[in-house]
Protein backbone atom coordinates (compact mmCIF):
# COMPACT_ATOMS: atom_id res chain seq x y z
CA UNK A 1 0.00 0.00 0.00
CA UNK A 2 1.36 3.42 -0.95
CA UNK A 3 1.95 6.17 1.61
CA UNK A 4 -0.76 8.29 -0.05
CA UNK A 5 -3.23 5.40 0.20
CA UNK A 6 -2.39 4.87 3.88
CA UNK A 7 -2.95 8.54 4.71
CA UNK A 8 -6.29 8.62 2.85
CA UNK A 9 -7.36 5.43 4.66
CA UNK A 10 -6.35 7.01 7.96
CA UNK A 11 -8.27 10.19 7.10
CA UNK A 12 -11.37 8.12 6.23
CA UNK A 13 -11.07 6.23 9.52
CA UNK A 14 -10.70 9.45 11.51
CA UNK A 15 -13.79 10.88 9.78
CA UNK A 16 -15.84 7.75 10.51
CA UNK A 17 -14.63 7.62 14.13
CA UNK A 18 -16.20 11.06 14.56
CA UNK A 19 -19.67 9.68 13.82
CA UNK A 20 -21.94 8.05 16.39
CA UNK A 21 -22.82 4.36 16.34
CA UNK A 22 -26.33 4.89 14.93
CA UNK A 23 -24.92 6.88 11.98
CA UNK A 24 -22.37 4.14 11.34
CA UNK A 25 -25.03 1.42 11.46
CA UNK A 26 -27.14 3.31 8.89
CA UNK A 27 -24.08 3.67 6.64
CA UNK A 28 -23.36 -0.04 7.04
CA UNK A 29 -26.87 -0.98 5.90
CA UNK A 30 -26.66 1.43 2.98
CA UNK A 31 -23.31 0.05 1.85
CA UNK A 32 -24.26 -3.64 2.25
CA UNK A 33 -24.44 -5.29 -1.20
CA UNK A 34 -27.31 -7.44 0.15
CA UNK A 35 -29.40 -4.27 0.47
CA UNK A 36 -28.34 -2.55 -2.76
CA UNK A 37 -31.93 -2.21 -3.98
CA UNK A 38 -33.54 -1.59 -0.58
CA UNK A 39 -35.10 1.73 0.39
CA UNK A 40 -34.85 2.11 4.18
CA UNK A 41 -36.26 4.49 6.71
CA UNK A 42 -33.49 5.58 9.08
CA UNK A 43 -34.79 3.22 11.80
CA UNK A 44 -34.93 0.30 9.36
CA UNK A 45 -31.44 1.10 8.10
CA UNK A 46 -30.06 1.27 11.65
CA UNK A 47 -31.69 -2.09 12.51
CA UNK A 48 -30.42 -3.70 9.29
CA UNK A 49 -26.92 -2.37 10.01
CA UNK A 50 -27.08 -3.71 13.56
CA UNK A 51 -28.11 -7.17 12.29
CA UNK A 52 -25.31 -7.17 9.72
CA UNK A 53 -22.74 -6.11 12.31
CA UNK A 54 -23.93 -8.88 14.65
CA UNK A 55 -23.39 -11.38 11.81
CA UNK A 56 -19.80 -10.16 11.57
CA UNK A 57 -19.14 -10.26 15.33
CA UNK A 58 -17.92 -13.86 15.58
CA UNK A 59 -15.43 -13.64 12.68
CA UNK A 60 -14.27 -10.22 13.92
CA UNK A 61 -13.77 -11.57 17.44
CA UNK A 62 -11.83 -14.57 16.10
CA UNK A 63 -9.56 -12.37 13.98
CA UNK A 64 -8.97 -9.49 16.42
CA UNK A 65 -9.19 -11.19 19.81
CA UNK A 66 -8.00 -14.73 19.18
CA UNK A 67 -5.56 -14.47 16.27
CA UNK A 68 -4.20 -10.95 16.88
CA UNK A 69 -4.49 -11.30 20.69
CA UNK A 70 -5.80 -7.79 21.32
CA UNK A 71 -6.18 -8.20 25.11
CA UNK A 72 -2.59 -9.40 25.44
CA UNK A 73 -1.24 -6.51 23.35
CA UNK A 74 -3.30 -4.01 25.37
CA UNK A 75 -2.15 -5.48 28.69
CA UNK A 76 1.48 -5.23 27.55
CA UNK A 77 1.02 -1.53 26.74
CA UNK A 78 1.69 -2.15 23.04
CA UNK A 79 -1.46 -0.28 21.99
CA UNK A 80 -1.83 3.36 22.93
CA UNK A 81 -2.91 5.52 19.96
CA UNK A 82 -6.61 5.09 19.14
CA UNK A 83 -6.25 5.84 15.42
CA UNK A 84 -3.15 3.65 15.06
CA UNK A 85 -5.10 0.79 16.65
CA UNK A 86 -7.95 1.43 14.20
CA UNK A 87 -5.52 1.32 11.26
CA UNK A 88 -4.10 -2.00 12.51
CA UNK A 89 -7.61 -3.41 13.00
CA UNK A 90 -8.59 -2.32 9.48
CA UNK A 91 -5.63 -4.27 8.07
CA UNK A 92 -6.62 -7.32 10.13
CA UNK A 93 -10.27 -7.49 9.15
CA UNK A 94 -10.01 -6.89 5.40
CA UNK A 95 -10.62 -10.57 4.68
CA UNK A 96 -13.51 -10.82 7.18
CA UNK A 97 -15.84 -8.07 5.95
CA UNK A 98 -16.63 -9.36 2.48
CA UNK A 99 -18.00 -6.60 0.25
CA UNK A 100 -18.46 -4.10 3.07
CA UNK A 101 -16.25 -1.01 3.50
CA UNK A 102 -13.38 -1.96 5.80
CA UNK A 103 -13.04 1.53 7.31
CA UNK A 104 -16.74 1.58 8.19
CA UNK A 105 -16.67 -1.81 9.91
CA UNK A 106 -13.46 -0.80 11.70
CA UNK A 107 -15.09 2.39 12.98
CA UNK A 108 -18.01 0.36 14.33
CA UNK A 109 -15.66 -2.07 16.04
CA UNK A 110 -13.76 0.81 17.62
CA UNK A 111 -16.90 2.68 18.70
CA UNK A 112 -18.40 -0.45 20.23
CA UNK A 113 -15.09 -1.05 21.96
CA UNK A 114 -12.36 -3.62 21.47
CA UNK A 115 -12.32 -4.43 25.18
CA UNK A 116 -16.02 -5.27 25.00
CA UNK A 117 -15.60 -7.29 21.78
CA UNK A 118 -12.73 -9.26 23.26
CA UNK A 119 -13.94 -9.33 26.86
CA UNK A 120 -10.77 -7.91 28.36
CA UNK A 121 -11.88 -5.37 30.93
CA UNK A 122 -13.11 -1.79 30.91
CA UNK A 123 -14.37 -0.44 27.58
CA UNK A 124 -12.01 1.52 25.38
Amino acid sequence: MSEGQMSSDRAELEKLLGKDIDELLVLLAQSDPEHAETMFSSDEARDAGRRRFEQLSAPLRRRICDEWRYCEKKANGDLTDHVEIAVAVADLITTVVGGLPVALVTALVMKRGLNQLCGCGASS
